[in-house]
């Protein structure tokens, strides 16, 4: 995203599902040369009743400065009309680099290959819409910072 600062602009992730229920991987930042950690755990499996909990931790950019931050997410598929199905999700998430404590929630519409997620980060909120091309390739766009920062970005996601 040209408009955001070095640890911004280009993010590539590895991640690695070691089991169905824990994934590690590595955020890098090339501009910026940042390296940091991911990780998340489904704790609870979602049930017809019950919400999916997962903790994990991540890395994102905060007021141009790259951060560690820890989540504790519930996660829902809530409905389905059409052949679309929405799922919502909340939970608390710290930023290490600012020792603070914030609100992430958001939702995903989905219809087949293609999908809209919708996402507050505790500051702003954003648009990510992608496509499945085939069992290994995805592509989509984003739009962070709606309404006030209004920053454009492309994704890939390559899985193997």
């Amino acid at each position: 995203m040209p408009e955001k600062g070095p640890h911004g602009k280009y993010a590539m992730t590895l991640s690695y599902a070691a089991t169905d229920r824990f994934t590690l991987g590595l955020d890098y930042r090339p501009l910026s040369d940042d390296l940091t950690p991911l990780a998340s755990y489904r704790l609870f499996d979602e049930t017809e009743d019950n919400p999916a909990v997962i903790l994990g931790t991540s890395a994102d950019e905060f007021n141009k400065t790259i951060s560690q931050t820890y989540h504790l997410v519930l996660s829902k598929r809530v409905a389905e009309l059409g052949g679309v199905s929405f799922s919502p999700y909340a939970g608390p998430m710290y930023i290490a680099s600012e020792e603070r404590l914030t609100l992430i929630g958001g939702g995903t519409l989905r219809a087949g290959k293609n999908s809209l997620m919708g996402m507050w980060s505790g500051d702003y909120f954003h648009l990510v819409g992608s496509r499945q091309i085939n069992d290994h390739l995805s592509a989509g766009v984003v739009w962070w910072g709606v309404g006030e920062v209004d920053t454009f970005g492309v994704t890939m996601g390559v899985r193997f």
